[in-house]
């Protein structure tokens, strides 16, 4: 059984077309070598991630693949967002090739990019 620290409850995860929908207006981009990372100020609790992997980047297995990557490195920084934030990361083409440092970095560096905005007065 998962222990409460390393579930990835559905309160923190964007679910609907709308809430992916609403990043588009007003949203902050960074983008790393093989992601765009989106952000955007949300509903008060916790950040909220949110993940896109088209079909043009990897086939079924990749795609999974990459989402799992992607969320776990999620799940792990949670102590660099700030709370009450959206996250959508976008995969580009050649993620689903990146080990799982390579996606540590490339997220972990925009999370950072966000808490900074974040702590210097501008709303991401």
């Amino acid at each position: 059984m998962i222990s409460q620290g390393q579930s990835f409850p559905k309160r923190a995860r964007l679910r609907s077309r709308g809430q992916f929908l609403q990043m588009r207006n007003g949203a902050r981009r960074h983008r790393c070598d093989h992601f765009l990372v989106v952000w955007k100020a949300g509903p008060p609790g916790p950040a909220r991630l949110g993940l896109t992997v088209s079909r043009k980047v990897a086939g079924a297995v990749g795609r999974n693949r990459v989402k799992r990557l992607a969320r776990e490195v999620f799940r792990r920084s949670g102590e660099l967002l700030p709370p009450a934030v959206d996250v959508l990361v976008i995969a580009q083409r050649g993620a689903d090739r990146q080990d799982f440092s390579s996606v540590w970095r490339q997220l972990r560096e925009a999370f950072g990019k966000i808490s900074a905005g974040s702590a210097a007065g501008c709303r991401p």
